[in-house]
């Protein structure tokens, strides 16, 4: 068996850039987004201004102890840098950082991550021998169940979303592009990231044989085709003709005319759940882009659609994944078993007994 190469020391802030210079190369041909570098980016820094001595450190001298105490360190640290006090100097940025509160596990994990696909990319352009990911102990939990905000919608709350939450001409002037982009989250289950990389050119308009349809640039660098509902497909050619031929490429523009990023679409969805909590409050609950994709593959799932339909919708290369999208909804467990096919007949006081389909569709309606 081959031995590995002898590792190429450099100084590990050295690696850090050029690690991060690849990340934003590749945002340049869409694989990776503009915020997930964001995020890259501000872990590395972090992770060098936790590390004690870190400009004496190279891609080979990082242990897993190393690893270990920047995640402590990290994980005893607010979310918000507290800025020091008049006449305070702070030498040890882990105290200048220090308040009463602490990370969340998902940000410590989120931290983890970064670092390990670091130190995957030393070991790749043989900076290091091994990762110190390796042997580092410090693995937060997950924090396993989504929040409420993050999961499913209901069929009732999903469509007083859509018809309350993008406004009309009097409260909203972007009311078709946010109509558009609600409904490409909620009905066809987007995801944040692709609606923002959409252009014209991925439009293809119906023709007497076929819908019209998007071509989705997704997860793992792959394309999907996504069939569009004549009346969407309406909305977005109407809102693409008051913007004018000579509007950019970006099918969803911002205000300045710029293309939207994933903030913006975070954003608008947080203005369409007040716009419902307005006009229909017994529906309206807050959710996040995420939550909507949840929406879509719930309630397809719950209406019957094939889990493979639904993965091929979604961009998910296998059906396990999909699984893991449908959320509970109200009252579907109590359903599903009042109509198993094996339930015995109940007696009727005036029939004598009711058949099974009349049992499971009383049951249905009572709930």
């Amino acid at each position: 068996m081959a031995l590995p190469p002898i590792p190429t020391e450099i100084p590990l802030p050295d690696a850090a850039e050029r690690y991060l210079e690849v990340c934003r190369r590749k945002v340049l041909i869409r694989r990776l987004s503009p915020a997930t570098v964001r995020n890259y980016t501000a872990d590395l820094h972090r992770f060098l201004e936790l590390l004690p001595d870190a400009e004496a450190h190279t891609t080979e001298s990082v242990t897993g102890l190393h690893i270990d105490e920047v995640l402590l360190a990290y994980a005893n640290t607010a979310d918000h840098r507290r800025r020091p006090g008049p006449g305070e100097t702070v030498q040890d940025p882990r105290r200048r950082m220090a308040t009463t509160d602490t990370k969340a596990a998902g940000s410590t994990l989120r931290m983890r991550r970064s670092l390990s696909g670091f130190f995957a990319y030393c070991v790749d352009q043989a900076f290091a021998t091994v990762s110190p990911m390796r042997t580092s102990e410090m693995e937060p939990k997950d924090e396993g169940k989504l929040r409420v905000e993050r999961t499913s919608l209901d069929l009732e709350q999903a469509q007083a979303l859509l018809t309350h939450g993008p406004g009309d001409d009097t409260t909203n002037v972007h009311h078709d592009r946010d109509a558009i982009a609600l409904a490409l989250m909620g009905v066809l289950g987007l995801r944040a990231g692709e609606i923002v990389g959409l252009d014209t050119d991925h439009y293809t308009p119906a023709t007497p044989n076929s819908p019209g349809s998007l071509q989705i640039y997704g997860k793992g660098r792959t394309w999907r085709t996504v069939p569009l509902p004549p009346w969407l497909e309406a909305v977005i050619v109407a809102y693409r003709a008051r913007l004018g031929s000579a509007a950019p490429a970006a099918l969803l523009l911002s205000p300045t005319g710029n293309r939207l990023a994933v903030r913006d679409i975070e954003r608008l969805l947080e203005r369409a759940v007040k716009r419902t909590r307005a006009a229909d409050p017994a529906h309206a609950r807050a959710v996040v882009p995420h939550g909507l994709r949840h929406t879509a593959a719930t309630l397809m799932l719950a209406e019957g659609w094939d889990v493979k339909v639904v993965a091929q919708l979604l961009g998910h290369a296998s059906v396990s994944t999909t699984s893991k999208y449908l959320d509970e909804l109200p009252g579907g467990l109590s359903v599903a078993i009042n109509a198993h096919p094996l339930i015995p007949t109940q007696p009727n006081p005036r029939h004598g007994t009711a058949p099974r389909s009349e049992v499971a569709a009383q049951a249905v309606a009572d709930s």
